[in-house]
């Protein structure tokens, strides 16, 4: 009983620190169907599409990073296909992104 007397109040506490998944909450993709973002290689049309929507969202740089640190290998994801992040692995992609400068790059 004296545990739960030495806890502090709730308005006390630290907040609570995100989880690394907690940033797909945001993403807009999970409004579009998840197809979309795994096109076949011969479905430009589709590709670019994904990759617009990509393009608004405000989590596209933590997609991209945990895309990169979890080796996906299909998809689209932070608006990269999969040959677009196999090549930024290739050049030793840096273990975090520069949100500033991947943010402005145009797709």
């Amino acid at each position: 009983m004296s545990a739960l007397r030495n806890r502090p109040e709730a308005s006390h506490r630290p907040p609570r620190l995100q989880t690394n998944e907690q940033w797909q909450e945001l993403a807009l993709c999970a409004q579009v169907d998840a197809e979309t973002f795994f096109p076949d290689k011969a479905n430009a049309a589709r590709a670019r599409e994904a990759k617009k929507v990509c393009s608004a969202c405000e989590v596209r740089v933590q997609c991209l990073e945990y895309a990169l640190a979890n080796h996906e290998r299909y998809g689209i994801w932070g608006g990269l296909s999969e040959r677009e992040r196999r090549r930024l692995r290739h050049k030793g992609a840096p273990k975090s992104i520069d949100h500033q400068a991947f943010r402005s790059r145009a797709l």
